[in-house]
């Protein structure tokens, strides 16, 4: 099948495979095992193109004649720049072998300065948190409140409370709208609802009726999703006063926040204070920007 043919099958319904034994000389060049290799772009190229998913597979054999699949999914980048979108899911399929590098540097300057300045090449920040203190966040400002409205990439707030109950069981909670960039926190959400094997929580933050679920709305969002991701299990939920209200007065297990980047400054609600009070335990946040 070439790639004519290729795109054929995928616009008719179809789902190519693509079986990968050859190296590519005239493909991109793309770190493998942190060295420049030679890919073929076109599967993420493909997907990117028609919107398919795209996942790497593999087989590996077991004793008796038997064999296990894996399959994994792999982000694909929609950008303006189609092209650079399939060489950069094409280093994201390559790096699914290879593990985690972790570097060390020392910078000088505050830290929220520092980590929003480095946030310019970062693809995500990830800071811990106790709780954003009301006070201390008005007076010598929170890093963690800082990066959510100040970063230039998507940013994971981690809520870390030893006395507080246990929360891994809970939602993943994720904001739902018709904002332009609310793709990217819904393929967020459900990336990590998969993840983590959580059910979502879809907060539907239009003001609708007087607490009535906008089912229409919802459907209409999610449908994309629930169908890329049908191992998710999706609850909907009203949220007319936006995510932060009702997440502070929700008695629902969330251990996680999805939200955009217009919900940035009301972090410190989410996250919840460093003492907890009135039964708000807070979460973790995610606060996704494209």
């Amino acid at each position: 099948m070439n790639e004519i043919e290729s795109r054929r099958a995928a616009q008719g319904g179809g789902y190519p495979a693509f079986l990968a034994d050859l190296r590519d000389d005239r493909g991109a060049a793309v770190p493998f095992f942190g060295h420049p290799a030679r890919s073929n772009v076109f599967p993420a190229l493909l997907a990117r193109t028609t919107g398919l998913p795209l996942y790497a597979g593999a087989a590996y054999r077991l004793p008796n004649v038997r064999f296990r699949i894996k399959a994994v999914r792999v982000p694909i980048p929609e950008t303006n720049d189609r092209d650079a979108d399939a060489v950069a899911a094409t280093a994201a399929l390559h790096a699914m072998g290879e593990r985690v590098k972790v570097e060390t540097d020392l910078v000088h300057g505050s830290p929220a300065g520092a980590l929003i300045s480095e946030s310019r090449y970062a693809a995500m920040i990830c800071v811990g948190s106790v709780g954003i203190a009301r006070v201390a966040r008005k007076v010598i400002g929170s890093t963690a409140d800082a990066l959510a409205q100040k970063a230039h990439c998507p940013v994971a707030i981690i809520r870390n409370d030893r006395e507080a109950r246990e929360s891994r069981s809970g939602s993943i909670a994720v904001v739902v709208d018709d904002s332009p960039g609310n793709d990217a926190v819904l393929e967020h959400g459900f990336r990590e609802a998969r993840l983590r094997k959580a059910s979502m929580l879809a907060m539907g933050v239009w003001r609708w009726g007087f607490g009535e679920i906008p089912y229409r709305q919802l459907d209409h969002r999610l449908g994309r999703w629930v169908t890329q991701y049908p191992e998710v299990h999706v609850r909907p939920a009203t949220a007319r006063s936006g995510a932060a209200e009702f997440l502070s007065g929700t008695e629902e297990p969330v251990q996680l926040a999805v939200v955009g980047s217009s919900d940035a400054d009301k972090v410190a609600r989410m996250v919840g204070p460093i003492t907890p009070h009135f039964g708000h335990m807070g979460c973790s946040v995610l606060v996704v920007r494209k």
